[in-house]
């Protein structure tokens, strides 16, 4: 699993919102995995 580092500024690690985003992304990784196969 690789870990993108391409966060954008402002947001502080632990934020509401990077986890959100954090969560969407993982999530978005998912479904492509998935759908890849």
């Amino acid at each position: 699993m690789r870990i993108y580092r391409h966060e954008p500024l402002g947001l502080k690690e632990g934020s509401i919102e990077y986890v959100q985003r954090k969560i969407r992304r993982q999530l978005r990784n998912v479904h492509v995995q998935k759908m890849s196969k």
